[in-house]
């Protein structure tokens, strides 16, 4: 079984922390009034330009009361039209009635009317758009969804803004799924050239459902529309990271690092992190001590210590080990500093750090072995017989230790 060594179990899994800061963009503020009530504009809509004169005559006088602000007047002109009118329903009526009842704040009575218009009336574009965006004000997400696409379909335009609004009730709905599928028909550029919101949306809707290879695509159609922006260079490098693609996140946080006057603490870890992943220690321990001398903590110098001692640094490794307040109680780099300074002949040291593993991880037998080895070297006699009895205690040492043992009686 291959043994890990410090830097990489000191390596984060997930790079979970990184991802914590960012926060998407609300989809409420993306969503524009639009009520289609402008005068003139629905009689100019009728197709059929065979408008019975009452009608005519009721919706334009309504319309002159809503331009003047005077929209009681206008209500009632236009019930006044249906309770004359009960066998001749008209859909512009109704639809202008909902557009009055809408400036009024009554909503729900509005939805009514602009429902009563697009049975009289499906194909009628703009009460599509009406139902959807009271839908919206109502926090009928769904519903704003399915009529906000309904007044897409029914456009001649083809109005890719109907379209995105679709998505965004769909998204504040719940229905992700569903507002992706809408989102990538927007940003493919077949519905025109993609706008940024409609980037931003996809974004978020990918992050929500977890589809980190659509939120890297969305990241660089938005560094394409802005490429020195740098918090899409940082979320395309977390975006990396967590999918563990250590060397692209790498990259892209150094476009990052180019863009921002200073990392702070925690990018500097980042980076670091980053960099002890892809097996790049020295650089690694660079970020770590950056950011060590913005705040010290044991769990960054365990970090620097064990990026250092991995770019064969044994010194600096001791140095980071033994500053602050009090020695860094980690066994296990202790055992790997001492290791080092063992292979290098360096007796003094390698005795110290490896009295310094043994002490704080009295059941490890390795440690003992080795401290034992060391005070053979050093001639202590008193320490090396006290460890090798120590490491016979341990079945896998104890065969070593008993004939380093009898190797004492010489000393």
């Amino acid at each position: 079984m291959k043994t890990r060594s410090p830097q990489e179990k000191d390596r984060p899994t997930a790079f979970a922390a990184a991802e914590a800061g960012w926060k998407m963009f609300g989809p409420c503020a993306l969503v524009a009034a639009m009520m289609v009530w402008a005068a003139g504009s629905p009689l100019a809509a009728d197709q059929g330009g065979d408008l019975p004169q009452a009608v005519q005559r009721v919706v334009y006088e309504a319309q002159q009361d809503m331009t003047a602000g005077k929209y009681a007047e206008a209500e009632k002109k236009l019930l006044a039209y249906e309770r004359s009118h009960p066998d001749a329903p008209h859909y512009l009526v109704a639809f202008t009635l909902g557009n009055v009842l809408s400036y009024q704040g009554k909503n729900q009575a509005a939805l009514e009317r602009y429902r009563a218009c697009a049975e009289l009336n499906p194909g009628f574009g703009p009460v599509w758009q009406n139902l959807g965006k009271t839908c919206f004000d109502l926090k009928q997400y769904p519903r704003a969804g399915e009529y906000f696409f309904k007044a897409w379909q029914t456009s001649e335009t083809k109005d890719p803004k109907l379209h995105y609004h679709a998505a965004v009730a769909w998204m504040l709905a719940g229905e992700n799924q569903k507002a992706l599928a809408h989102l990538e028909y927007l940003v493919s550029g077949d519905a025109g050239r993609p706008e940024k919101q409609w980037i931003e949306a996809l974004l978020k809707v990918s992050l929500d459902l977890g589809r980190d290879d659509k939120a890297v695509e969305a990241v660089r159609s938005l560094l394409a529309k802005e490429e020195n922006q740098p918090r899409w260079w940082k979320l395309l490098a977390q975006l990396h990271a967590r999918r563990q693609e250590y060397r692209k996140a790498v990259s892209a946080f150094e476009v990052y690092a180019l863009l921002v006057p200073a990392l702070g603490r925690e990018d500097a870890i980042l980076m670091g992190d980053l960099y002890s992943a892809i097996h790049i220690p020295l650089k690694a321990a660079q970020y770590y001590r950056s950011a060590l001398a913005m705040q010290d903590c044991p769990k960054l110098r365990k970090k620097l210590a064990a990026a250092w001692l991995a770019a064969h640094r044994p010194d600096e490794a001791r140095e980071t080990m033994l500053a602050g307040p009090e020695p860094l109680s980690c066994p296990r780099i202790w055992l790997a500093l001492g290791r080092t300074y063992y292979d290098r002949g360096d007796w003094e040291k390698a005795l110290d750090a490896f009295s310094r593993s043994a002490r704080l991880a009295p059941e490890d037998g390795r440690a003992h072995l080795m401290l034992g080895h060391c005070a053979l070297q050093l001639q202590k006699k008193q320490i090396a017989v006290a460890a090798l009895r120590k490491a016979c205690e341990f079945k896998e040492y104890r065969r070593q230790a008993g004939r380093l043992l009898e190797a004492t009686a010489a000393l």
